[in-house]
């Protein structure tokens, strides 16, 4: 048995105008990171990474005090670019936001990474876990 589907002028109207309502509301939720707090959270969570980094180079005993100094100044942290997706329509007293990073460590190589990011408005932004580009580009509803 087969099925098939015709598109005839109303329903391609149709289709096109959801498609654009669509994109439309996947543009408005979507954009750069404006607010200081979320800027700040993500620099906290970088320099965290940071940390992690500096043990690891303690661990293996390679480096001298002058670089480990290097590599545990925030200032060297560069952040290359982020945006962030959040939801249209929030409901309740927590937002969700996922939020794309670009960035690179000291002695490191630059990396765009996903993270799901949650506000209230006791705690502030707080990092969740890492996410997915799909979840970025989802995260509209």
């Amino acid at each position: 048995m087969e099925k098939t589907f015709q598109l005839n002028g109303r329903n391609s109207i149709v289709i096109a105008v959801l498609v654009l309502i669509l994109f439309a509301v996947r543009l408005a939720t979507i954009g750069e990171v404006n607010d200081d707090k979320l800027t700040a959270a993500i620099r906290a969570e970088l320099a965290n990474d940071m940390g992690n980094n500096l043990g690891q180079a303690l661990q293996e005993n390679k480096h001298d005090i002058a670089t480990l100094t290097e590599l545990a100044n925030p200032a060297n942290i560069d952040v290359y670019s982020t945006a962030v997706s959040k939801p249209l329509l929030s409901t309740g007293s927590v937002t969700r936001a996922v939020v794309k990073v670009h960035y690179a460590l000291p002695e490191q190589n630059s990396v765009q990474e996903y993270w799901l990011f949650e506000h209230s408005a006791i705690g502030g932004w707080r990092y969740r876990q890492r996410s997915s580009a799909l979840s970025y580009y989802l995260n509209f509803l």
